[in-house]
């Protein structure tokens, strides 16, 4: 990382010293950034955004439009990224096996375009999850309903129709539904007027429910499409028992010893 940021920033004082001398396009310049440790980031994140499984059922039982909390309970119970989510389409799911494939993103941050589908972020993301019943059913109810629709087509998105929802929707009924559960920020410095959790979160809360129920790093990470290391870097403070099976395991070798 520090050493790709070292030649970004060779690359950007190269670049400034053209847009200065030689008339070029400053908005080239401009698109050269420095990267962030992803983990670092992802780990103050992950420490205040996410929902418990409490928190989430009393966040849910507010959500009265059945489409949106849908789309909530899919974020919560498999922990995708909203990229995946938004790319899925009814040729990805078999209802038979009751599992889904992640086999590509969408962006929207592509200049001059709306979206584009691309391969999934890592090797990793490529992934095939087991949904559990209750998921499985809201999503047979909702393709039973979508398919009635004319001109129906299996490579439709699940969470739109020949359109993906759009995330800046997506996030305008999530704090809406935050506000109305009355649930509280975990943030240290919160601000009125700060995101309870961002859409984001739903993975975060996937991973600590994962966690609550006893799943292992590798589990987790397999699960979220990531390696275990990132898991380890990401959610290493909501694995308690893991600091306290290491004082144990002390207290235990002091205990032979005497």
């Amino acid at each position: 990382m520090a050493y790709t940021n070292k030649i970004i920033g060779s690359m950007q004082e190269i670049l400034q010293y053209v847009v200065n001398n030689y008339n070029f396009d400053i908005k080239v310049a401009s698109k050269l950034q420095k990267r962030k440790n992803e983990s670092i980031i992802k780990e103050k994140d992950s420490k205040w955004n996410f929902l418990t499984y409490d928190e989430f059922k009393q966040f849910i039982s507010v959500v009265d439009n059945k489409y949106y909390s849908l789309i909530f309970t899919f974020l919560y119970y498999t922990g995708y990224r909203i990229g995946e989510v938004m790319a899925l389409n009814w040729n990805d799911i078999d209802f038979d096996k009751k599992t889904i494939r992640v086999n590509k993103t969408l962006s929207i941050k592509t200049e001059g375009k709306k979206y584009i589908i691309t391969s999934p972020k890592t090797e990793n993301s490529n992934r095939i999850t087991d949904l559990d019943d209750n998921l499985i059913e809201l999503l047979k109810k909702r393709y039973e309903k979508e398919s009635k629709i004319c001109n129906f087509r299996k490579d439709m998105f699940i969470f739109g129709n020949i359109k993906p929802i759009a995330e800046t929707t997506l996030r305008r009924y999530l704090n809406n539904y935050l506000k109305l559960s009355g649930i509280k920020s975990k943030r240290i410095n919160y601000n009125e007027g700060d995101s309870i959790i961002t859409i984001h979160g739903f993975r975060h809360s996937h991973a600590s429910l994962l966690i609550h129920l006893g799943l292992d790093f590798k589990d987790v990470a397999e699960r979220l499409g990531d390696t275990v290391e990132m898991v380890q870097n990401t959610y290493y403070h909501m694995f308690p028992e893991k600091k306290s099976n290491t004082v144990n395991a002390l207290n235990k070798l002091n205990e032979n010893k005497s």
